[in-house]
């Protein structure tokens, strides 16, 4: 776009030229909010050395731009200046997120310097509405905490070797999520010191955003929603070992979505000493239906325990990016395991539309049987060439035993 690309002549007076040049050809607010941070956000402040030795204009855009660079400003009061230029409302919100080095379960949020934080409220269409330029620009990846030992990706178990701590490397891309936000999903990563500017009619107090389970933008993308109060915490306890977390998925085809899991166990609650955590140690039953997916996780030790969930969209999403986190805190054990999960998970999805089948009778990967009684499962197909091969496992058998004389198909 032309209106992103102004003359390089406009960084060095003030702030009115460069404001009136990139939204000439807007006719509303809320299309001049948005050149403005699209313009903003598509910024790399750190590759701006070539300018450093020109004598620059200390109320310029571009001075703007090295103080960011060197830590002596922010996205938010830069993008404040801008949209004042511009003759937009525009303020800067003081306040506390869950960042990217943000540690789930992390208490006393306010008291700790790394997560204090500055974002923008904006005046459109006389209604407030939050953004967050930063947040938008650029994202923390590859960041890892020491203490946390990976057992488990998709059922495939791991030896469970310890993680090093790693602060991530910054990457910049365009997250069009932190624009005009709906308040009540901005602030599960966002808690401003004034609750007025939550602008929700019951603002979260301080404890309830701690507590909460820790989503990124990633869930709202999907159309997940909740569908069990005691999933709201980011620390939930297993009951007889074992504890469900659910989310409703939304009425577009299941087909298109795509999720993943990792799960980690704290190696600092590790009461064995070993350097390494053994790989079956937990288990986890993943399934999903028309309605809702649910990893169901049964734990085999006494332990603290942290489930990353990820997913995508094939159609707008190149890549998996982090659903929701939770802490998972097991007490007491059982001893008994979950079937091994599958590469394609239990119950329709992807993998049964993708072969052209259809789910009549059972919609979920668990069947309730009676022992007294034939349990039909019935499949569509409109392929009359299409083989077929089944086989029936019980929990107690190891290896690849098959009950093969239990079941049978028919076409």
């Amino acid at each position: 776009m032309h209106l992103l690309q102004p003359p390089r002549e406009l960084l060095y007076g003030s702030y009115a030229p460069l404001a009136k040049y990139l939204t000439r050809s807007c006719r509303s607010d809320v299309s001049r909010v948005a050149v403005l941070f699209q313009w903003t956000t598509s910024r790399n402040y750190n590759d701006i050395d070539s300018y450093r030795q020109e004598v620059v204009d200390p109320d310029s855009p571009l001075k703007g731009f090295l103080d960011i660079a060197d830590k002596k400003n922010n996205h938010a009061h830069f993008f404040t200046r801008l949209c004042r230029a511009a003759g937009i409302a525009c303020v800067v919100i003081s306040g506390v997120t869950k960042n990217g080095s943000y540690v789930v379960g992390e208490r006393r949020l306010r008291r700790k310097q790394e997560r204090r934080a500055q974002w923008n409220a904006v005046l459109v269409d006389g209604e407030w509405r939050l953004l967050d330029v930063l947040w938008a620009s650029c994202a923390l990846v590859r960041r890892r905490v020491a203490g946390w030992a990976l057992i488990d990706v998709d059922g495939e178990r791991l030896a469970g070797e310890q993680e090093d701590d790693s602060p991530g490397e910054k990457r910049y891309r365009n997250n069009e999520f932190f624009f005009l936000t709906d308040p009540d999903q901005f602030v599960c990563t966002h808690l401003p010191n004034d609750p007025a500017w939550q602008l929700l009619p019951n603002p979260l107090s301080v404890k309830q955003f701690e507590t909460f389970f820790y989503v990124r933008e990633r869930f709202f993308d999907l159309g997940l929603t909740m569908v069990m109060d005691s999933q709201r915490s980011c620390v939930v306890k297993t009951t007889d070992a074992e504890v469900t977390i659910a989310f409703g998925l939304p009425t577009s085809p299941v087909a298109r979505a795509q999720f993943r899991y990792l799960l980690f166990r704290d190696q600092e609650e590790d009461a064995s000493g070993e350097n390494e955590v053994a790989p079956s140690r937990a288990s986890v039953f993943f399934h999903q239906s028309d309605e809702r997916i649910s990893y169901t996780c049964r734990m085999e030790e006494v332990g603290r325990y942290r489930m990353d969930i990820f997913g995508r969209h094939t159609d707008r999403h190149d890549r998996m990016d982090l659903v929701c986190s939770y802490i998972i805190v097991c007490e007491s054990t059982t001893g008994r395991r979950l079937p091994a999960v599958s590469d394609i998970g239990w119950g329709p999805g992807p993998t049964l539309d993708e072969a052209g089948l259809i789910a009549v009778t059972h919609d979920s990967g668990i069947i309730y049987a009676d022992s007294s009684e034939i349990t039909l499962v019935h499949l569509k197909t409109t392929d009359k060439h299409m083989v077929f091969w089944h086989c029936l496992k019980h929990d107690t058998l190891r290896g690849h035993a098959c009950i093969a004389s239990h079941t049978a198909h028919a076409r």
